[in-house]
């Protein structure tokens, strides 16, 4: 494999809270949409500033800009995780992403 190629597959989803026909409220994913993407580690200057922030990136991975819309979640390897930041640079887009603690139940 060619350093910088795509190497890991992402499933970029939004989550929704539904009302259902007895008022029980849940959360759906919609908006799906499976990409490749490069998996990339965050340097100590992203993890820093992450810190002072409150909040800890697990990684980031990079896809073509065109195939994002603005998905705030993503499956990766059996794992849900949260885009926090986003970073264009150029034709890519750059996703920092936080792992996400407990589940969304049937929306994924």
């Amino acid at each position: 494999m060619f350093p910088n190629s795509a190497n890991t597959k992402i499933t970029l989803f939004s989550v929704v809270s539904i009302v259902d026909e007895i008022g029980v409220k849940h959360q759906e994913a919609t908006n799906r949409k499976e990409v490749m993407g490069t998996l990339l580690s965050i340097t100590s200057n992203e993890y820093v500033s992450s810190v002072s922030l409150s909040v800890t990136y697990e990684f980031k991975v990079k896809i073509y800009f065109k195939s994002y819309g603005n998905q705030k979640y993503a499956k990766i390897n059996g794992k849900t995780y949260k885009v926090e930041r986003t970073y264009i640079t150029g034709m890519f887009i750059e996703l920092y992403f936080t792992q996400v603690d407990g589940e969304f139940g049937d929306a994924l």
